[in-house]
C-alpha cells in the first residue's frame, strides 16, 4: 500500500487516486517516479482474515482454541486466560452454538535490522496473537501472525494510518462485524490486550511521553519533577503506593521529610479517550481553517490542551467499539531491562555515570550526605567486578537456558533484553554480588530481585499475588531511599503497577514482548536485501507462514522433507535417522520394589537407561543429568521438600533417567542423588550444600512431578542454588 513519506495517510480508499497527499500542511508527492508509480513509501501488509481462514481450516487447529472461561479467576493463574480480562468479557457467556470468538493480542515495537551496522535504520513490524491458544502454541512462530511491517529509514511519526487496514479488518470480523464463516461455525473477533514498550504505548495511544511532568504515566495521575543536576524528569513517590499505617510512611529520609499523601488517583480511561476525541476535534478544525491569524489562535488552543490533557490525537484503535475494554499494562521486558540496566551502569561505573555529579547533586537535596568519591556505596572496586565476573563464570544453567554464564562486569557486554531478566529473576545477581556495595544498598536491590522473581513466575496464587502488592511498593520505596533519585525515572515508576497489571491479564509469560523479541530476531535473520528490507522480510515471512500451514495441514513434515504417502506416490527415495542405541538399565532389587511402590505397578518389563528426559514443567526447561556434565554443561540438579515439617528443602543431582514399561504404560523416573541438610545464606537469601559432606542417599522420582531444573554455581566444597523456589517442590 502507498503511503505518505511523513506518515498523513494511506492511499486507498477515497484517496486512492490521489497523486499527493490530502493533509493540506503536507501535500507531498505520492511518487518518485510519476510515469512508472514508483511510489515514495510502501506499507507491506498481509490482511489478517484469509489467514485466520487458512488456519482455522486444519481441524487439528480448530481444536486447540480454548473455550472454556471460568465464571471466576480461579485460585491459581496459569495463563491469561484464568484472568479477569478474559473472564470481564464474557461474563454474560461467550462461545454460544452460533458464534466463536478469537481474542487477539497486539504488539507493535520498532527495531533495527541492520544491528547499527553503518546505518542507522528504524522498522516497526505489528504482530498479532491469538490468545484462544495455549502460551506453548501462541508464541510459535506460525501462530504469530505478522500485520504489516512499518517502513523507515525512521521511526514512524503517526502510527495511525499504518493501523488503519488492521482496524478495518477488525471491525469487520469484530462483534458488530460480519465475522468469518468457516465450517458452518461463526468467528468473530475481538483486540482485548495491548502490549508495546513505553515510548510504543505513547505513539499507539498518543499519550505524553517520558518528558511530561503531567499525564506521563497511563495508570495513575502521578506528578513528576524536573531535576536540574539530572537533567530530566523523575517521579520516585513510591511511598504514596503503601497503605497510609506503613511505617516507612513517616520514616524522615535524608531530605527530612514524611510522606503523608494519599495514593495517586488512577487514571479514567473514558476521560483519556474523551480528551483525546477533543483534541482530534480542534486538529480537524486548523486542518479546516483557511484564515492564518484565526488558525494561529487555535493551534494556541491546541497546545494548552494538549499540555492540560496529555493527549495529542485520538488513536486508531478508538474506532474499535470495545477499545475501551482493552487492557494496555506495563511490558515486564522493557521495563525490567532498562531498571536492571541502569543498576549494572551504576555497578560498573562506566558510561554515562559521572559519579562526582550524582554525588554533587544528591547532597544538593539532603539525601546521602556521608557518601564521597572514596566510599560510593553503589559501584564496585576493580577487584570486585574481578571477583564479580568469576562468581558468573561458576554459574550452571540448565539445558535450554537462554543465556550463557560470562563476565560482565569488568568490560561493557551487549545483553539481550532476557538477559536482564535471567539476571534479576534466577538468583544471579544475589550470588554475584553478595558481600559487596553497601550493606542497605545490597539488601534493598536483592529484595526487589527476589519479589521480582515472584511477580514475573509462570503461575501464582491470586492471594500470594495480592499480599505482594504491599511488600512490593515497599521494596521500591527503600531503593527510592538508597540508590540516587537519578534512577527514579517514568520506568521505574511503571514497576509500581506491575503487580496490578498481572493480577488483571495473568501470567506475565502468557503476554510480554519476549516472545515479540523473538519474532524480531526471526525477521532480522532473514533481511539482506538493503534497499527494501521490509519487503523482503515480509516475503520472508509469507513463504515460511506457507511452509507452516502445510507442515500444520500434514502435506510436508516438520523437518522440511514431503509427507510420506506423497513420497510414496511420486516414488520418491525417503530417508531416516538412526537414533541411540538403546541402553539397559540393571535394577537391583531394592531399586525393583522402590520403582513398583513408587509407580503402583506389580510387574516391570522393561527398563532402559536414558539421558534426557522432557517435561512441560512451569519453566519448561529440559532436563539433563550428571554423565552429561562436563566443562560446557548444563545444570542437573533438583529439589524437594524435606523432611523437617518443610523447614528445609532438599538438593539433589540427577544421575539419569530411566524409562519402565509394565506392559500397558511407559513410566519415566530420574534416579537423583540427594545432599545432605542445605545450609540458607542471609545476606543473599540462597540455599547452599557442602559438596565434601556424603550424600544422603539416592531414590527414582517420577519426572512428570520433577521441578524446574535449579540454576548452580559452585565454589570451592561449596554448591549455590540460585532460584529455587518453594511452590515447585514436590
Amino acid at each position: 500500500m502507498d503511503m505518505c513519506e511523513d506518515d498523513h495517510a494511506i492511499f486507498v480508499g477515497e484517496f486512492a487516486d490521489l497523486q499527493v497527499c490530502p493533509k493540506k500542511d503536507c501535500g507531498k508527492a505520492r511518487y518518485s517516479d510519476a510515469r512508472m508509480k514508483v511510489p515514495v513509501k510502501k506499507l507491506p501488509y498481509i490482511p489478517l482474515i484469509p489467514r485466520i481462514k487458512r488456519l482455522l481450516e486444519v481441524p487439528s487447529i480448530q481444536k486447540l482454541l480454548n473455550e472454556q472461561i471460568a465464571a471466576v479467576p480461579p485460585p491459581v493463574m496459569r495463563d491469561v486466560w484464568d484472568s479477569p480480562l478474559i473472564i470481564n468479557l464474557y461474563r454474560d457467556g461467550a462461545f454460544g452454538d452460533v458464534c466463536r470468538d478469537l481474542v487477539f493480542a497486539i504488539s507493535i515495537d520498532g527495531f533495527d535490522p541492520f544491528n547499527h551496522n553503518k546505518l542507522s535504520y528504524s522498522m516497526t513490524p505489528v504482530i498479532m496473537t491469538c490468545l484462544n491458544f495455549s502460551p506453548e502454541v501462541r508464541h510459535k512462530l506460525g501462530f504469530m501472525l505478522l500485520s504489516s511491517i512499518i517502513p523507515g529509514p525512521k521511526a514512524p511519526r503517526d502510527i495511525n494510518c499504518s493501523l488503519q487496514l488492521l482496524v478495518d479488518e477488525l471491525l469487520e470480523t469484530g462483534q458488530q462485524g460480519n465475522g468469518i464463516h468457516i465450517d458452518g461455525n461463526l468467528y468473530k473477533t475481538k483486540l482485548a490486550l495491548g502490549v508495546f514498550d513505553f515510548p510504543g504505548c505513547g505513539k499507539v495511544t498518543k499519550g505524553a511521553g517520558s518528558g511530561s511532568k503531567e499525564h506521563c504515566c497511563r495508570k495513575c495521575m502521578i506528578t513528576g519533577a524536573y531535576y536540574r543536576g539530572y537533567g530530566t524528569v523523575l517521579y520516585g513517590q513510591h511511598r504514596r503506593f503503601l497503605p497510609m499505617d506503613h511505617p516507612m510512611r513517616m520514616d524522615e529520609w535524608g531530605d527530612g521529610n514524611t510522606e503523608l499523601r494519599e495514593p495517586p488517583e488512577k487514571r479514567d480511561t473514558v476521560e483519556f479517550l474523551a480528551n483525546g476525541r477533543l483534541v482530534q476535534e480542534l486538529q480537524d478544525q486548523i486542518h479546516e481553517e483557511e484564515d492564518p491569524r484565526q488558525k494561529r489562535d487555535l493551534n494556541r488552543e491546541l497546545q494548552t490542551l494538549m499540555k492540560s490533557t496529555g493527549k495529542k490525537g485520538l488513536e486508531e484503535f478508538a474506532r474499535l467499539p470495545d477499545y475501551i475494554d482493552m487492557q494496555i499494562p506495563v511490558d515486564p521486558m522493557h521495563t525490567v531491562q532498562v531498571v536492571m540496566k541502569k543498576f549494572m551502569t551504576y555497578f560498573q561505573g562506566r558510561g554515562p555515570v559521572n559519579w562526582a555529579k550524582i554525588i554533587e547533586t544528591e547532597h544538593s537535596l539532603g539525601r546521602h550526605e556521608d557518601v564521597t568519591l572514596e566510599n560510593n556505596p553503589w559501584t564496585l572496586t576493580r577487584d570486585q567486578k574481578v571477583e564479580a565476573d568469576n562468581r558468573l563464570r561458576s554459574i550452571r544453567v540448565p539445558a535450554n537456558f537462554d543465556w550463557k554464564p560470562c563476565a560482565l562486569f569488568s568490560d561493557m557486554a551487549y545483553m539481550k533484553s532476557i538477559t536482564y531478566k535471567r539476571l534479576a529473576t534466577h538468583g544471579i545477581i544475589r550470588f554475584v554480588l553478595r558481600g559487596m556495595l553497601g550493606a542497605q544498598q545490597r539488601q534493598s536491590l536483592f529484595a526487589m530481585c527476589k519479589l521480582l522473581s515472584k511477580l514475573l513466575e509462570y503461575t501464582f496464587s491470586t492471594g500470594d499475588m495480592q499480599e505482594l502488592q504491599p511488600m512490593w511498593s515497599a521494596v521500591l520505596a527503600q531503593l527510592e531511599r538508597d540508590y540516587p533519585l537519578g534512577m527514579q525515572t517514568i520506568l521505574f515508576h511503571q514497576m509500581q503497577h506491575l503487580p496490578d497489571d498481572v493480577l488483571m491479564c495473568g501470567p506475565a509469560h502468557g503476554w510480554s514482548m519476549f516472545a515479540f523479541e523473538r519474532f524480531m530476531s526471526f525477521l532480522r535473520g532473514r533481511i539482506h536485501n538493503r534497499k527494501d528490507p521490509e519487503v523482503t522480510a515480509v516475503e520472508s515471512y509469507r513463504i515460511f507462514e506457507l511452509c507452516q500451514y502445510m507442515v500444520m495441514k500434514g502435506v510436508i513434515t516438520p523437518d522440511g522433507l514431503c509427507h510420506p504417502d506423497f513420497l510414496e506416490q511420486c516414488e520418491v527415495p525417503q530417508y531416516t535417522q538412526s537414533g541411540r542405541r538403546a541402553v539397559v538399565y540393571v535394577m537391583s532389587e531394592q531399586e525393583c520394589r522402590n520403582i513398583k511402590e513408587l509407580l503402583g505397578v506389580t510387574e516391570i518389563i522393561s527398563c532402559i537407561k536414558e539421558l534426557h528426559a522432557e517435561n512441560v514443567n512451569p519453566r519448561r526447561n529440559r532436563y539433563t543429568c550428571r554423565e552429561k556434565e562436563g566443562r560446557q554443561t548444563m545444570s542437573s540438579y533438583t529439589a524437594r521438600r524435606g523432611d523437617d515439617e518443610d523447614e528445609f528443602p532438599q538438593f539433589g543431582q540427577i544421575l539419569h533417567f530411566i524409562s519402565v514399561s509394565d506392559g500397558e504404560n511407559i513410566y519415566k523416573l530420574a534416579k537423583v542423588e540427594w545432599f545432605c541438610k542445605p545450609v540458607y545464606d542471609e545476606d543473599s537469601m540462597l540455599w547452599t550444600a557442602r559438596l565434601d559432606e556424603p550424600r544422603a542417599g539416592t531414590n527414582f522420582m517420577d519426572v512428570r512431578h520433577l521441578p524446574p531444573p535449579i540454576v548452580t554455581a559452585v565454589e570451592g566444597d561449596v554448591m549455590w542454588f540460585l532460584d529455587f523456589m518453594w511452590k515447585y517442590s514436590p
